[in-house]
């Protein structure tokens, strides 16, 4: 099965590669299908979901009192669910006649056990080439786009995984991964290990008394968030007692907004004469004059990174044919997996208020214990971002191979590899 999965992620490569498939644009959304395929060939699909556009989210509160809230939506989760069948009696929507009856044909015939997020992905697609100009400075212009694209895969990937972080205390780590186009850079974020997000709207905010909803590590982070970016409030429908705000994801900067309410205004700039002012241009107008002409001269030329491709593959009728044929399950394996309950079917029925929701993963909790891997135990290095592979060459198979124990051995007790 392994080559023919190759040849679909391939052919997905050549169509969300070429710009003329878009009216000669570059596009993010054509490369989901690669990457949700990439995945799928690695994951266990009984536990791992493979979920594009999925939500993370974290409550804040005003300085008045309200509770929005601040979210992110990462291009890709692997999140990993269990459950369990869910008996009741109801078989259609004319049954229902009350609020649990409707929670229960909302949920159909299973409840989860056990939720949570193992990887937090961020999508890019390749630099646009027609940005990129002919002639001598065209390898230039190419390493620096290509710069460009993979530092924004990874900073969208890092605040991703500092708004999981924040958002679930008792949680302590969690790999990102970023990628552009066909290819992936993977890091192992922890908390403390990137800037905290507060639990007040601002962070800077302390009622009169002195007390503050935040645990002490909020409380001792608050520092760092001061150029954390506040997310633009759009109002929503008030109900009796509450008014929630959902944060955009596109943020507006705290320091560029002067804050309501109770809390410290912002720092104004210092205030320059006229002839500090004059002065300064001096000064600047004297440095251009200086060694003008050698300062392109003395730039260094970006780096050209190493991207490569994977081997060449034989769609030959024949290959295809054999292919797929091998990859049929034989009858002794398709009837084990469908004949022998996994060790989280084995119950028959379980309803919604049991203890069935204690593994669930919890936002917001107030824990700062994690209950997953001790983070002293994760090597140096995957604490540092990944060179860049190519999801199918033999450098990105050993690299990806990698990234995928890392994330079972946060959870060593669950199914996450393909069997």
């Amino acid at each position: 099965m392994a080559l023919f999965v190759r040849t679909t992620r391939a052919i997905i490569q050549s169509f969300a590669g070429d710009p003329g498939n878009f009216l000669g644009r570059t596009l993010e959304w054509p490369w989901y299908g690669f990457w949700t395929q990439a995945f799928y060939g690695e994951v266990d699909p009984r536990t791992v979901n493979v979920g594009p556009q999925s939500e993370v989210v974290k409550r804040q509160r005003t300085n008045d009192g309200r509770v929005v809230l601040r979210k992110r939506v990462p291009d890709f989760v692997l999140h990993y669910a269990t459950g369990v069948p869910l008996d009741h009696d109801i078989g259609s929507l004319l049954e229902v006649t009350n609020h649990e009856q409707l929670q229960q044909f909302y949920q159909g015939r299973c409840i989860v056990t056990k939720s949570l997020v193992l990887a937090i992905c961020e999508v890019k697609p390749y630099p646009d080439p027609n940005v990129i100009p002919a002639g001598d400075q065209f390898r230039d212009k190419l390493a620096k786009a290509l710069g460009a694209i993979q530092a924004e895969a990874r900073a969208g990937a890092k605040n991703q995984a500092a708004l999981y972080l924040a958002s679930r205390r008792n949680i302590s780590c969690v790999v990102a991964i970023s990628t552009f186009g066909a290819y992936f850079s993977w890091k192992v974020f922890v908390q403390g290990g990137v800037s905290d997000v507060s639990s007040n709207l601002d962070a800077t905010y302390r009622d009169s008394g002195g007390a503050s909803e935040e645990s002490s590590a909020d409380q001792a982070a608050s520092v760092k968030y001061g150029q954390y970016p506040l997310p633009r409030k759009e109002t929503a429908k008030e109900g009796p007692n509450t008014s929630e705000d959902e944060g955009d994801e596109d943020d507006a900067p705290l320091t560029m907004q002067k804050v309501t309410g109770k809390g410290k205004a912002v720092a104004k700039p210092e205030e320059k004469t006229e002839g500090d002012v004059k002065n300064r241009r001096v000064d600047e107008h004297k440095d251009k004059g200086k060694g003008k002409g050698n300062e392109v001269q003395s730039r260094p030329a970006p780096e050209m990174p190493l991207l490569e491709l994977p081997p060449l593959l034989d769609f030959s009728e024949d290959t295809l044919e054999e292919v797929i044929a091998s990859s049929a399950p034989a009858a002794e394996e398709l009837k084990s997996t469908t004949s022998s309950p996994g060790p989280e079917t084995a119950s028959t029925s379980a309803n919604t208020s049991g203890a069935a929701r204690g593994d669930l993963e919890q936002p917001n909790a107030d824990s700062d214990h994690g209950d997953e891997e001790d983070t002293e135990d994760i090597p140096p290095a995957e604490l540092e971002w990944s060179q860049w592979y190519h999801w199918d060459t033999a450098n990105g198979i050993r690299e990806r191979t990698k990234m995928l124990k890392a994330i079972q051995r946060q959870h060593p007790d669950l199914q996450i590899r393909r069997q």
